[in-house]
Parts: C-alpha cells; sequence; structure tokens
C-alpha cells in the first residue's frame, strides 16, 4: 500500500506540473512552437500554434507575419496577404513584411501591387538583395526590361555572388535581343555556380542566335548532362547540329525529344526538315502531318522537301 500510495502521489504531482506549465504558456511559447513546426513544413500545426499566440496576443505584429508566411507556403496568397496586412497595421517599420507582401502579391501575379510593397521594403532597407531581386522579377513579368535590369544590377552591387540576379539579368538583356550581354551575365552565373543547368541552356541560346553553333552544342550537351530530361536543352542542339548539316545527330536528338515527349509537336516539324536532308521523304511528310496535327499553327510551315523539288 506504501508504494501504491508513493505511485498515485507521483502521478498526481505530474498531473498538477503538467497543468501548471499549460497555464503557464505565453505567446512567446505558441510563437516558438509556431516556429518549429514551420521549419520542419509543418504548416498546418504552425498557423494553429500562431492563432493560439493571436488568442493570447493579438497585438502580436510577428504571428502574424509568421502566419501569413505559414498561408503563403501552403498557396492560400489571399490569407497571407491578410495576416502581412494586420502586421503592418501593428508595425508598418518592418522591411520584411513589406517584402513578403510582395512576394504574395506576386504569386497572384498582380505585379503593380508586389512593386509597391517592394518599393517600401526598400525605402526602409536598401540594402535588401531579395527585395530588389524580386521585384526585377516583376518588372520582367511586366515586360519592363529596362527596369529589371536596373533593379538586378542594384541586387549584384549589393550582392556580387547573388547567380539568380546575374541570371535573370541575362534573361533580360536576351529579350532584348543583346545577346553578348545576356552570354556575358549568364556566364557569370555559371562562374558562382557551375552547375546552373539552365544557365548553360539559356547561354546555349544566346550562342545560337549569334551563329556560334559550336558553343551553343557546347552549352546544351553540358545542360543535358545536367538534366537528361531537359527536353528544350535536347531540341536545340538539334537545332545547332541541324545548321551545321550534322544531319544524323540532329535526327538522333529530336528522336530524344520525342521519347521525352512525344507531343512536342516543333520536334516533328525539325525532325521532318531532317529526313528531307537525308532524302528521306516518306518520313518527312509522316512528320510534316503529325506536327500540324498536334499544332495545327504549323499545318502551313514550310516543307523543304518541297522546296528542294
Amino acid at each position: 500500500m506504501f508504494s501504491l500510495k508513493i505511485r498515485i502521489f507521483v502521478i498526481a504531482g505530474l498531473l498538477l506540473v503538467a497543468a501548471s506549465a499549460i497555464a503557464a504558456q505565453t505567446a512567446t511559447d505558441y510563437m516558438k512552437m509556431g516556429n518549429d513546426a514551420y521549419d520542419q513544413g509543418k504548416f498546418d500545426e504552425a498557423i494553429a500554434n500562431y492563432n493560439k499566440a493571436i488568442q493570447l496576443d493579438p497585438n502580436y505584429a510577428a504571428a502574424y507575419e509568421n502566419r501569413g508566411n505559414a498561408y503563403d507556403d501552403k498557396g492560400d496568397h489571399d490569407q497571407a496577404i491578410a495576416d502581412y496586412t494586420r502586421a503592418l497595421q501593428l508595425d508598418g517599420k518592418s522591411h520584411l513584411t513589406w517584402y513578403n507582401r510582395g512576394l504574395a502579391y506576386q504569386n497572384k501575379k498582380q505585379y503593380d501591387l508586389a512593386i509597391a510593397d517592394y518599393n517600401r521594403s526598400i525605402q526602409i532597407d536598401p540594402n535588401y538583395p531579395s527585395a530588389t531581386l524580386n521585384r526585377g522579377l516583376a518588372y520582367l513579368d511586366k515586360r519592363d526590361l529596362d527596369s529589371a535590369i536596373a533593379d538586378f544590377t542594384r541586387t549584384i552591387q549589393i550582392d556580387l555572388k547573388n547567380k539568380k540576379a546575374w541570371f535573370n539579368r541575362g534573361l533580360s538583356y536576351y529579350d532584348k535581343r543583346n545577346y553578348d550581354a545576356s552570354i556575358a551575365d549568364f556566364s557569370q552565373a555559371i562562374q558562382i555556380d557551375p552547375n546552373y543547368t539552365k544557365a548553360y541552356f539559356n547561354r546555349g541560346l544566346g550562342y545560337y542566335y549569334k551563329n556560334n553553333f559550336d558553343d551553343s552544342i557546347a552549352d546544351n550537351t553540358r545542360a543535358i548532362q545536367l538534366d537528361p530530361g531537359y527536353t528544350n536543352a535536347w531540341f536545340n542542339r538539334g537545332l545547332s547540329y541541324f545548321h551545321k548539316d550534322r544531319y544524323d545527330e540532329a535526327l538522333a536528338d529530336y528522336n530524344k525529344v520525342l521519347e521525352l515527349d512525344a507531343k512536342y509537336a516543333k520536334a516533328y516539324l525539325n525532325r521532318a526538315d531532317v529526313y528531307c536532308k537525308k532524302g528521306d521523304t516518306a518520313r518527312a511528310s509522316a512528320d510534316y502531318d503529325k506536327a500540324g496535327e498536334l499544332d495545327p499553327s504549323l499545318a502551313k510551315s514550310e516543307r523543304i522537301c518541297a522546296k528542294s523539288q
């Protein structure tokens, strides 16, 4: 009986301690638990804890912001914006909150609202590279290439090793058909990250439009080595092989494209051109027809077999 009494006493004591601990939990405690859950990717659990923090302290600006982050990562951008807005009402001096709301607007493709929020973030902290980078991306999506280039340049000035800034400025120059500048920027991105697949691919495009087919082939080959399923890299390497009259290699690349994506209409069109060059008009005709079937806009494409007859 003595031992039993001790056991009951210990259990009761544990219950008392547990009850006391629960009663003592504060908004800060729930905030920490929410942050821990968020860091583990448990967004619903994080939101539940942030809810409790806000219940205990309705003016806890950081809890609204962090709950907004969890909602945004769940893809609920509207709820995220609502939480960021409340956080800003409580503390409008946080450059990160303006930045995060800008990201949420950008995720909704509301680029003007995103840019306005990035502007506020940059006013508070002019040296925050993520804000200038993402404002540049918003300008790029709006096709305001000069503003995008200015923001990517500013990002590079703040953070010379920011590969995304070099890469996206390269894209902007490419869209302006300034291929030399784009190639230089993609090269910088590759220097920072030698395994930057998209940088090789896009630099290969720049070389292609400068009729530098050898370097284009080399860059697409490197992209394929890094990502063997990179369909567009196989396709573009096939283009360069074709322009160098290396028809067997072009044919092999287009075959690979269609192995990866049997509905890639332009690959049928380009493979048809290769068959024409190799004198296989039957296969060429079949591929031309297939290209037009998959993409009616290609049905009227010039058939080089007919041109050569």
